[in-house]
C-alpha cells in the first residue's frame, strides 16, 4: 500500500516525526504540504493523493490546526485514500486540535482513522525561551518511546480514534485559536536588530513567502504564519519578536537542517558561509561597542 505523509514544520519537530514515521513505514513519501498546496494553488486545482494510505504530521498552533495546514485539507481529494492518520506536535496540551482535523477532513469525505499527539520541546518563543537541553533530551527520548507504539498501528492499518484533551480545555482552547486566527498582522511585531547580516535565511524557511530582504534588512508583511521559523533558525539570532526575545535561547530541533525546512534554495549557513559572512553573524557581538549598541537599542519595525 502506498503511503504519502503529508508534513508542515516551523522548527523541524513536526518534520522530525513525519521523516521517522516515513522510514518506518514501506513505500512512503515524504511530501511538504507549503510545495503542495503551493502547486495546487497555482495551478487552480485540488491535491490528488494518488495514494491508498495517507498521514498528516503538523504542530499545534494556539491549541488549533495551523492555518496553512487547514488550507492544505480543504483542497483535499479523498479519492482512493483507504487509510489516513494524523500526528500533531506541542510542547504542552493539544486541546481540540485533532478534533478539528477529524472534522475538517470529514468535509472532505475522508474518515481520519487515527490520530496521535507527541509531545516536544515548545519553539514559542514569544512567551518562553528553550526548556534546557536535560529537558530536551528527556522529551525526544519519550517521542521515540510513543513512536514506536504509534508505528505498529500505522503499519497494520488499526482504527484507533483521536486523542483528545479534557472537554473544558477543548473549549478554552476554541477560544484561543479563534482569537489567534482572527489576528491580520501576525508578523506585526517582529524586527531585526543590529546583528542582522542579511544572510536571507529568514526568507527561505519562511513557509508564506512573507519575508522580503530589503537594504539587507528583512521586511516582513502581512500573511504570517507565526511559526517561528525566522527567529529560531537565525544565524546571527538577529531577530526578535517586541523586546521578549532579545536574551531567550533558541530552539530548533537538533537532528534536523535548515535545508530541510527551507522552501526555496541557496540557503548561506555558517556551514557555507564565507570567513567574512560568518565572522559578522557569530562574533559581531564580540566588540564592547556593537555589544553596547545592542542593549541600548530600542527596536523598532524595520519600515515598508
Amino acid at each position: 500500500m502506498k503511503t504519502k505523509i503529508y508534513y508542515f514544520s516551523g522548527t523541524g519537530n513536526s518534520f522530525w516525526v513525519a521523516r521517522e514515521l516515513a522510514g518506518a513505514l514501506e513505500n512512503a513519501e515524504l511530501v511538504s504540504i507549503v510545495r503542495v498546496l503551493e502547486e495546487a494553488e497555482t495551478q487552480k486545482r485540488g491535491i490528488d493523493t494518488a495514494a491508498e494510505k495517507i498521514g498528516i504530521v503538523f504542530p499545534v498552533y494556539a491549541w488549533g490546526v495551523p492555518r496553512i495546514v487547514v488550507s492544505f485539507i480543504k483542497k483535499l481529494s479523498g479519492e482512493g485514500i483507504k487509510y489516513c492518520f494524523a500526528v500533531t506536535t506541542c510542547g504542552g496540551n493539544q486541546a481540540a486540535t485533532l478534533l478539528q482535523a477529524e472534522s475538517l477532513l470529514k468535509e472532505r469525505e475522508i474518515e481520519l482513522q487515527a490520530g496521535y499527539v507527541i509531545k516536544l520541546p515548545s519553539n514559542y518563543i514569544i512567551t518562553n525561551g528553550a526548556v534546557t537541553l536535560e529537558k530536551q533530551e528527556k522529551m525526544f527520548t519519550t517521542a521515540r518511546s510513543r513512536l514506536d507504539k504509534i508505528i505498529p498501528v500505522i503499519k497494520n492499518n488499526q482504527k484507533s480514534g483521536v486523542e483528545r484533551d479534557f472537554f473544558i480545555v477543548n473549549i478554552f482552547g476554541k477560544l484561543v485559536y479563534s482569537l489567534f486566527m482572527s489576528n491580520p498582522d501576525k508578523a506585526r511585531y517582529f524586527t531585526s536588530d543590529v546583528r542582522c547580516t542579511g544572510c536571507g535565511v529568514c526568507t527561505k524557511v519562511c513557509p508564506t513567502g512573507n519575508i522580503t530582504i530589503e537594504k539587507n534588512k528583512p521586511v516582513w508583511e502581512r500573511n504570517c504564519e507565526q511559526c517561528l521559523a525566522c527567529i529560531q533558525w537565525c544565524p546571527a539570532k538577529a531577530i526578535q519578536y517586541k523586546h521578549a526575545t532579545q536574551y531567550r535561547n533558541r530552539y530548533h530541533h537538533p537532528e534536523v537542517k535548515v535545508e530541510d525546512i527551507s522552501h526555496r534554495k541557496d540557503i548561506r549557513t555558517p556551514e557555507n558561509m564565507n570567513t567574512s559572512e560568518y565572522m559578522s553573524t557569530s562574533e559581531h557581538m564580540s566588540t564592547p561597542e556593537n555589544r553596547k549598541k545592542f542593549r541600548t537599542l530600542k527596536i523598532k519595525r524595520t519600515p515598508k
